[in-house]
């Protein structure tokens, strides 16, 4: 595709790392031509895609860090609004620029959409129209508050109503089953398309050699892995690899992967419960099991010390559970190496879907998913993973995987997948952006003039009345 160059302003008021699909439209708009800058949180690094973008100067990565409303932390009320409007001001401040298309994540809708709707005017390339505002939805906003706080889930309602199909020119959501409830629930749905999550081409498992030195570097961090499994490790072994050449020693346990935010909308508790049940069938040497199961847990968030301390007072014996924080190019050479990945989470609205199972079926690897409403727009129980609804099950579905029974099916299943650059294409730039990105509203010189003439026609009328 040969699109005009332009300017793209992405937005997302949460940590750029843990906003790979904010990331993920950065690297495809810079692909499509246009400078892109994107602003979000500070924590951790781009993914690779960006890296060249970031290094020749056509992305820009602003951070935006409020360290002044902490002093207001104990009056709640005073809190949210001081850290509204200084977010407001700090990211309308790192946005500055100019820009064809600006592209943001909801939720938080608020102050988000705010910010969006003024940078579109304020910052347009163009002085008679503002820029494409095109708003991502992830989740339904509201829906991440709990019932008992009902004022501020009320507003936020009351603002998704309002504003979700008033002020974008396009709108992007990641089900079709989202899609339906923003028309049905919110009246959105003008210009609205489903993009669903799929890996970048740079999201794939990874070499022998390369696997092998990521577990030289891990050594350490694993001592703990091989005393619980009585581990030994020979000259030129890893815990779970030989070299000479490099591969997977025949002695590996079954090792299991879970990528999660720690956060309440994935029950950490089924996975905990469900490794028990494994841990009794591994002391029995079930097959596949006899060398013991690893789990990997990777991931920050604001319950990970709660479960930490729960994993640790556990009595497992042929079972190790064992967090992990990666560098990034870390990442996807372990999930390359699991035997499945594991997804706990069941969404605060029902309509949206884990990006982290993408991760996985990148790197070609199955998953064992919590069933919720809209998981089948994603996962296919028995074709390209399983679907569990509580501990019991997930340890069955365990106990297939190290039985091996349909895995290399589900994993050429998995191989078969679509990629997120092709999504993309046809989606975004097809459906969306190489039509100019939908209606789109008045420029800044648009507001001024249409003021202008508001207040002529104001005065022309007061002074007829008053020949009158």
């Amino acid at each position: 595709m040969s699109p005009p160059k332009g300017s793209a302003l992405v937005l997302v008021l949460g940590s750029i790392s843990q906003s790979p699909r904010m990331q993920y439209h950065a690297y495809s708009l810079l692909n499509s031509g246009y400078d892109v800058t994107l602003v979000g949180y500070p924590h951790g690094d781009v993914f690779d895609g960006l890296k060249s973008g970031v290094s020749d100067g056509r992305v820009k990565v602003r951070t935006v860090e409020d360290k002044f409303t902490v002093v207001f932390k104990p009056f709640k009320p005073l809190y949210y609004l001081t850290r509204l409007i200084m977010l407001t001001i700090l990211t309308m401040w790192e946005a500055r620029g100019r820009y064809d298309v600006v592209v943001l994540q909801t939720p938080p809708f608020l102050p988000t959409i705010i910010i969006g709707y003024l940078c579109s005017i304020l910052y347009s390339s163009a002085w008679f129209t503002a820029a494409a505002l095109v708003v991502d939805w992830h989740n339904i906003g509201f829906s991440m508050f709990s019932d008992r706080q009902t004022f501020i889930r009320s507003v936020v309602r009351a603002a998704e109503v309002a504003f979700g199909s008033t002020l974008p020119s396009g709108g992007l959501c990641v089900t079709e089953a989202m899609k339906g409830y923003l028309r049905e629930e919110f009246g959105v749905e003008r210009n609205v398309h489903v993009l669903h999550d799929r890996p970048t081409r740079y999201m794939k498992k990874g070499g022998e050699e390369e696997v092998h030195d990521m577990w030289g570097r891990l050594e350490q961090e694993l001592e703990g892995v091989r005393s619980k499994l009585s581990i030994k490790l020979s000259r030129g072994q890893s815990t779970f690899t030989s070299s000479s050449p490099p591969c997977r020693r025949p002695d590996r346990p079954l090792m299991l992967m879970s990528s999660t935010s720690w956060t309440p909308d994935e029950d950490f508790s089924i996975l905990l419960s469900a490794l028990v049940h494994v841990d009794e069938r591994a002391r029995k040497g079930d097959k596949g099991l006899e060398n013991g199961v690893v789990v990997f847990v990777t991931g920050k968030g604001p319950l990970k010390e709660h479960y930490e301390k729960r994993i640790a007072e556990m009595d497992l014996s042929r079972v190790v559970v064992k967090t992990l924080w990666l560098e990034v190019s870390d990442y996807p050479l372990l999930i390359g190496e699991v035997d499945c990945g594991i997804s706990l989470h069941t969404s605060t609205s029902g309509v949206d879907l884990p990006m982290k199972i993408l991760d996985m079926y990148g790197c070609g690897v199955p998953v064992l998913a919590m069933g919720f409403s809209a998981l089948h727009e994603l996962v296919e129980d028995g074709v390209n993973g399983m679907v569990f609804g509580d501990d019991k099950e997930l340890a069955e579905c365990i106990v297939k995987v190290g039985k091996g029974e349909g895995v290399e099916r589900m994993r050429e299943e998995v191989k078969r997948g679509r990629r997120w650059e092709e999504e993309w294409e046809e989606v975004v730039w097809k459906g969306l952006l190489e039509g100019g990105g939908g209606v789109r509203g008045w420029g800044i010189a648009g507001w001024v003039i249409g003021l202008a003439g508001l207040v002529l026609g104001v005065a022309s009328v007061s002074s007829v009345r008053i020949v009158q």
